[in-house]
């Protein structure tokens, strides 16, 4: 059709609206489909920070974060062993590397480079 003119508009009623709901939440909305079943991939997040610039390479399987490398020129006072020990096994999902995350300072390991920053870092898309 090269003509908009010609396009029929479709109303969606109550029930179809429903359905669309209930699809968006079995899968866009469910964790397994959209991680848990993917392939293996990699991912590497670089960003620079006036603190320094962070970068993280994951290696994510089955939704789960396999490996972990962590390069920068941001001044810590300890080695990021520890954050690494963290997210091994852990969902490839922010609440989740949130959670494993909490136990530790960051400061101690990524300087004056704010939490919450580097979390997002982590998940960007």
């Amino acid at each position: 059709m090269t003509d908009l003119k010609q396009a029929k508009t479709y109303q969606l009623d109550d029930e179809a609206r429903a359905g669309i709901a209930e699809l968006n939440q079995q899968y866009f909305k469910n964790w397994d489909w959209i991680y848990g079943q993917s392939p293996a991939f990699t991912i590497k997040q670089r960003r620079h920070f006036d603190a320094g610039t962070v970068e993280f390479q994951l290696n994510v399987d089955a939704g789960r974060i396999k490996t972990v490398t962590i390069y920068g020129d941001f001044f810590g006072a300890q080695p990021v062993d520890p954050v690494i020990d963290h997210l091994i096994g852990v969902k490839y999902e922010r609440q989740a590397i949130a959670t494993a995350l909490a136990p530790l300072d960051l400061s101690q390991y990524f300087g004056n480079i704010d939490r919450d920053q580097l979390i997002d870092l982590l998940v960007a898309p």
